[in-house]
C-alpha cells in the first residue's frame, strides 16, 4: 500500500484466463522460459494485489464431469506461479470439468501452499465466500463468481457462484459493510466479441451503486474497453494471461493480444474516493505464455482498448456490435462446428436448450 500526501493508494492487478496445460506448463517449468510469467503473476513492489482466473483444476485423476469438447486439467507445479498476495478465482466454466473430486483437489492443492482463492465449493454457501485478505491494514474482499450457466454451486451440490443480480448485489453491499474495497471478478460474456453483453453492462451498474471498486471481467479471451462508473472501474475484457490452445482462423489475433492491468484505488480513512487504470499490452506466444508486445502490436492494442472504452461510454451502438461480430464467417462457422460437436456428444434437446440459454444470456441480459 503506497502512502501520498492525505490520501492512501493501493494497487491491484488485474490479468485475465490462466490455463497452465499442456505444452505451456512443461515451458512453466524451465526457468528462464517461464519467469516472465510468474513475475507477472506474482505481486511486484508496484503492486499490492494481483487478481486471476485460473482456468483448469489440478485433477490427478481423469474422471471427467460431462461429455464435451474442451476439458482442461492441470499439475500442482502450476500453483508455483501464484505468489501469496495472489487471489485466484475459481469460478468459470472449467473448474469443475473434472467433477467434484477435481474440484476437491484444486483446493486442497491451493490451501496447501497458501494460495487466497475463491468461486467454488462443495455448495452454494461456499462456493459464495469472498476471498479476505489484509494489506497493510486495509481490509479488501474478493467477490468471484460465473455466468449462472457454468455449473452453478445449489445447497446440494458442487459448483461455481452465480453472478446472479440478486446475489452480486446483495454480496458487495454485505462486504462493503465490513470491507475497505470489494473487488469483483466474473466470468461472464460473448466469447471472442470485445463487446460486452447486457448482462455485463446490468452487472456493472449494480456494482458500483453496491460499492465495488473494481470489477473485472474474463471468459471472452478478447481484450475490452475499461469504463468509471462512479468510484467503479470496470474492466470489459481482460483477455488471456497464460491459454496454449490454438483457435479458428479469423480468432487468432484477438486471442493472442491481451495485456495485464493496473487499477490503482484512492482512498482516505479507509473509504476509496477514486479509481483510474493503466494497462501493459502483452502478446502470448505460440506455447500461449504472454510476452511484452512489439511496438506496432502494442499501438494496435492501445487504439483497441481505447476505441471500444469509447464505445461502452456511449453504449448506443453496441447492439449493432454485437450483431456485426457474430455475423462475420468466422464465428458463425465456429458456432457451427462447436454446436455440432454439441449434438453429437449430448444430444440435440441438450443442445437446443443450451443455446437458448446462451443467447438469453448473451443478447438479452
Amino acid at each position: 500500500m503506497h502512502k501520498e500526501d492525505s490520501l492512501s493508494k493501493l494497487t491491484v492487478r488485474c490479468v485475465g484466463d490462466i490455463a497452465p496445460v499442456g505444452g505451456a506448463l512443461e515451458i512453466l517449468g524451465n526457468t528462464d522460459a517461464g519467469e516472465f510469467a510468474r513475475q507477472l503473476s506474482k505481486s511486484l513492489p508496484q503492486s499490492d494485489l494481483t487478481v486471476a482466473n485460473l482456468e483448469a483444476p489440478i485433477a490427478s485423476q481423469a474422471t471427467l464431469r460431462e461429455n464435451k469438447r474442451y476439458n482442461f486439467r492441470t499439475d500442482a507445479s502450476a500453483l508455483e506461479l501464484f505468489g501469496s498476495r495472489c487471489v485466484l478465482s475459481l469460478a468459470n466454466n472449467h473448474v469443475m470439468d473434472y467433477g467434484e473430486k477435481g474440484l476437491a483437489e484444486t483446493i486442497a492443492a491451493l490451501n496447501t501452499r497458501g494460495i487466497i482463492h475463491a468461486g467454488a465449493g462443495r455448495n452454494l454457501e461456499e462456493a459464495s465466500k469472498p476471498a479476505l485478505i489484509d494489506i497493510g491494514g486495509v481490509r479488501v474482499a474478493v467477490l468471484c463468481c460465473a455466468d449462472p450457466r457454468f455449473q452453478a454451486a445449489t445447497a446440494h451440490s458442487a459448483g461455481t457462484c452465480p453472478a446472479t443480480i440478486e446475489l452480486v448485489d446483495a454480496s458487495v453491499r454485505e462486504l462493503r459493510a465490513t470491507a475497505d474495497i470489494v473487488i469483483v471478478s466474473v466470468h461472464m460474456g460473448i466469447e471472442f466479441l470485445p463487446v460486452p453483453s447486457k448482462r455485463q453492462l446490468e452487472l456493472a451498474e449494480v456494482c458500483a451503486r453496491a460499492g465495488a471498486s473494481i470489477l473485472q471481467f474474463h471468459h471472452t479471451h478478447t481484450i475490452s474497453g475499461i469504463q468509471n462508473i462512479g468510484e467503479c472501474t470496470v474492466l470489459f475484457g481482460t483477455g488471456n494471461f497464460i491459454f496454449p490452445y490454438t483457435v479458428a482462423a479469423g480468432h487468432r489475433r484477438a486471442w493472442h493480444k491481451t495485456a495485464v492491468w493496473s487499477v490503482d484505488i484512492m482512498f482516505d480513512q479507509r473509504n476509496p474516493v477514486s479509481t483510474s487504470a493503466s494497462w501493459t499490452p502483452l502478446l502470448l506466444d505460440d506455447a500461449g505464455l504472454p510476452a511484452p508486445a512489439p511496438e506496432k502490436t502494442a499501438n494496435n492494442i492501445n487504439r483497441e482498448i481505447k476505441r471500444w472504452s469509447g464505445r461502452i461510454q456511449t453504449r448506443n451502438t453496441l447492439q449493432a456490435w454485437r450483431l456485426v461480430y457474430v455475423l462475420r464467417p468466422g464465428y458463425l462457422w465456429l458456432a457451427i462446428v462447436n454446436y455440432g460437436d454439441m449434438v453429437r456428444r449430448r444430444g440435440l434437446i441438450c443442445t437446443a436448450r443450451e443455446f437458448v440459454r446462451a443467447l438469453r444470456a448473451s443478447f438479452m441480459g
